[in-house]
């Protein structure tokens, strides 16, 4: 947060939180801004698909998109596929 020992030392813990706060709303708000950008540069692309769906700039942001959870299924069967070992071969 660019803060000295001796700020740092000062503050009380609710103008600590209040700053972090706002260092997390900055860092949302750069990864935006790249995403803008890497959305403009996909979706202006003449090369790609003719039916491909357009992106937003959300798509390249952490944590926005919910993430699909694996099932204990689904985890054997990729680990199988990919060491070639599991329940069902020896």
């Amino acid at each position: 947060m660019g803060l000295s020992d001796a700020e740092f030392g000062r503050l009380c813990p609710a103008t600590f939180d209040a700053l972090l706060t706002r260092k997390g709303e900055e860092h949302k708000r750069n990864c935006y801004y790249a995403g803008l950008v890497a959305a403009s540069v996909y979706n202006a692309n003449p090369f790609r698909e003719k039916n491909s769906k357009a992106v937003s700039p959300l798509d390249f942001m952490p944590g926005e998109r919910p993430i699909k959870r694996q099932t204990v299924q689904e985890a054997v069967a990729a680990m199988t596929r990919a060491f070639g070992c599991g329940p069902k071969k020896k």
